[in-house]
């Protein structure tokens, strides 16, 4: 099992992956990440799914075949304070 720990230094040695963790405080779209952040839409899926892997983040739409939203869930707001 993942500490709090190794899940903050998973996050914040990745720019890019602590820059769409910090944007999913609010809900977001794959798309809308990339839009914002400038990322390749295939990296954004790439973390997304890695930061779903460690339970860090939720889809909040999941029956949905496009247009998913995701969001920082309980576990990883505590993972938030520490990587602000």
């Amino acid at each position: 099992m993942k500490t709090k720990w190794d899940n903050i230094s998973f996050i914040v040695r990745s720019s890019p992956r602590k820059k769409v963790f910090l944007a999913l405080q609010e809900p977001k779209t794959p798309t809308q990440l990339s839009k914002d952040l400038g990322i390749n839409i295939r990296f954004i899926s790439n973390i997304l799914i890695d930061l779903q892997k460690r339970e860090l983040i939720e889809c909040l739409s999941p029956n949905e075949k496009r247009h998913r939203f995701y969001q920082i869930n309980k576990k990883g707001k505590e993972i938030l304070k520490s990587v602000k």
